[in-house]
């Protein structure tokens, strides 16, 4: 049964009808079960979620997902992670293929990060989880994430903590 409303219906077709036959990973039908399985997990989810599959690191992601890429969606689809954030690419890559290499995920909490995801650069701050999904030989074929950009938060504790030395330093 379905849970998706007629907007996220329109996001998993188009994704589930793309051609992957034009990426690396080949088409859809002949994808291991477990990544088929994450993927379908991922539209499911309410959070925002992307699954990133290995080899070329290439990404799925859910409605939920859509305002962490901003001006970038749609265009993202069945594009590489290179493709899709020149500016942050090598260190993604580089948190994944440790992942892929140990096995084991990891947690970041209001990580910092710099790129242009809306037509200029900006200070973004994710708090994400990344874990290994694993293929039926026990490889790991893909990442599963689950993000929350958490910019406003951030800066907004900022704000109030520099409002609050500068209101210490008027003199009273």
């Amino acid at each position: 049964m379905s849970t998706y409303n007629e907007e996220e219906t329109d996001w998993v077709s188009t994704v589930y009808n793309f051609n992957w036959s034009s990426t690396s990973l080949g088409p859809m039908k002949l994808w291991d079960a477990s990544l088929k399985n994450a993927v379908d997990l991922c539209f499911q989810a309410a959070f925002p979620t992307s699954v990133c599959i290995a080899p070329d690191w290439i990404p799925l992601y859910n409605k939920a997902w859509i305002p962490i890429l901003k001006a970038k969606h749609p265009h993202a689809l069945g594009k590489t992670l290179k493709q899709i954030w020149p500016d942050i690419h090598e260190l993604l890559i580089s948190q994944y293929e440790s992942i892929r290499a140990s096995g084991k995920g990891f947690l970041k909490n209001e990580e910092y990060f710099e790129y242009e995801r809306d037509g200029y650069t900006e200070e973004v701050y994710i708090s994400y989880s990344s874990s290994p999904i694993f293929k039926s030989d026990g490889s790991v074929c893909a990442i599963f994430t689950l993000a929350q950009d958490v910019t406003e938060k951030v800066l907004n504790i900022r704000r109030l903590k520099t409002l609050g030395e500068l209101s210490r330093r008027i003199p009273g």
